[in-house]
């Protein structure tokens, strides 16, 4: 132990100036990482950000030597018997400590010194060619685009390098024309013309340029703008058009204006028009004018709906509504049909659900008129409902059971034995007089009231909740 301590005093002597030395390099390279990540920083910001950065590394190398050391004294006494020797091992430790430095930071040091490179490059590039636009220097801004290249690269593709300096030119040309509101200051650079014509929502500015990709994305932002449907003509793709009939009307509802049949009728486009009304139609006269297939069906089906669920931008339903289902032509099977679907939406009594022909979704008329209503006896009513057309229930079906069950459950509320003996007459089955029994015990934890259930099988299950229940608040007790 003492031939360690020995040592370890006698490596002091190299060992501080190694470790100075060291820090004056870390200083250095964290100089150096603070000028490639700040940029051209000075002052005693960047200095302050320089110790830091070499202190961090410091603490890096200072963990390296002191492990060294550690693993000398514990495992290599014997072998270190000169001054050349523990000099080297040092050397090795600071060599081994900035290779290990240059394996961390390394690749982020050289992203960095790449990507500053590369940002320098585009600031001069940005004021050589602004400098190119302002003296209307062509010739001088394509001789800049060319450096982005390489040598020679707009002599073979001179219109493209003509047309990026065409797309600078207006930019800058346009910021003058804009300020000044002035379009001749665009000096007939087409692109100038399209950022004129956005900003003062002149469409015709946009078409006074050839490139169809500027060209559409100028009348876009108009009629977007303007909310004006007839901009949306001056596409030359049908397709174009429509997308921008429904940009348009998406641009109108985000302006909190509720979409309505007047608006839709100020639409030019046959099939954008009808595809409006259909969607944002308030009244129903609006679903007889139109002409194409059945969207007249689909026009009063989706009116039906917008009554039902928005009458506050749609209209209430109002009387004989639901006479306008009835010229539907469209009958499907069960709830695939459009007509009783209308029919669903507006039926105000038991009498208008009667006009369905699908046997589920007039159940489902039935009960939204029993919980509007609420009037349990409406749900007793399913009971009577034919099974098809011209076809009764002879018997009652399981799944009919339910639905009344899931209508009663919408209306009635059942706390205790006097509930259940009060709607008796609406539980059909013995199996439903027992479940409204055990779910007044259960909620009561009443386990002498599970006695009156008639069912041995609903007898035990009351039971069982209930004891599973006193238990567990006896436990949590």
């Amino acid at each position: 132990m003492k031939k360690h301590k020995r040592l370890f005093r006698l490596e002091r002597i190299v060992f501080y100036p190694v470790l100075f030395i060291s820090s004056i390099i870390l200083f250095l390279i964290g100089w150096l990482i603070t000028k490639l990540l700040l940029g051209n920083c000075s002052g005693m910001g960047c200095i302050g950000v320089g110790i830091f950065i070499a202190f961090l590394l410091l603490i890096l190398l200072g963990v390296i030597v002191v492990s060294n050391i550690i693993l000398i004294i514990k495992y290599e006494t014997k072998n270190i018997t000169n001054e050349k020797q523990k000099n080297l091992l040092y050397v090795y430790i600071v060599v081994f400590s900035l290779l290990l430095f240059a394996l961390f930071f390394g690749p982020t040091i050289v992203d960095k010194y790449y990507q500053i490179k590369q940002d320098k490059f585009k600031v001069d590039y940005d004021l050589t060619i602004e400098e190119a636009v302002k003296n209307n220097d062509l010739d001088g801004c394509i001789k800049q685009v060319e450096k982005s290249y390489y040598k020679n690269y707009c002599v073979s593709n001179y219109d493209y390098c003509k047309n990026r300096c065409d797309l600078y030119f207006g930019g800058y040309l346009s910021r003058l024309a804009i300020d000044n509101n002035n379009s001749a200051l665009c000096n007939d650079n087409i692109y100038c013309f399209y950022e004129f014509g956005k900003s003062t929502l002149n469409v015709d500015y946009c078409l006074k340029g050839t490139d169809k990709y500027f060209k559409n994305e100028c009348i876009l932002v108009v009629a977007n703008k303007t909310k004006d449907f007839n901009v949306c003509d001056y596409f030359d793709q049908n397709t174009d058009k429509q997308n921008c009939i429904s940009s348009v009307l998406t641009s109108i509802s985000e302006s909190t204006q509720i979409i309505n049949s007047s608006i839709c009728l100020k639409i030019g486009d046959v099939v954008a028009k009808e595809n409006c009304i259909i969607q944002y139609s308030n009244d129903f006269n609006d679903c007889y004018n139109l002409a194409i297939g059945n969207n007249k069906d689909k026009c009063i089906n989706g009116l039906s709906g917008r009554r039902k669920y928005d009458p506050e931008n749609y209209g209430p339903i109002l009387e004989n509504d639901v006479n306008h289902c009835l010229d539907i032509n469209s009958i499907g099977e069960r709830n695939s049909s459009i007509r009783d679907n209308c029919i669903r939406n507006l039926a105000k009594t038991i009498d208008e659900c009667d006009l369905m022909y699908s046997k589920y979704m007039l159940i489902d008329c039935y009960k939204l008129i029993a919980v509007k209503q609420n009037d349990a006896n409406i749900c007793m009513l399913m009971y009577d409902i034919p099974d098809f057309v011209g076809s009764y229930i002879d018997n009652i079906y399981e799944s009919d059971i339910t639905y009344v069950r899931s209508c009663l459950n919408s209306i009635l509320t059942i706390e205790t034995m006097e509930d259940c003996e009060k709607y008796s007459d609406f539980f059909i089955t013995q199996d439903d007089k027992d479940d409204c029994v055990k779910i007044v015990a259960i909620s009561n934890f009443d386990l002498e009231a599970c006695n009156k259930i008639i069912s041995q099988t609903t007898k035990e299950e009351c039971e069982s909740n209930i004891s599973y229940f006193l238990k567990k608040n006896k436990k949590m007790r």
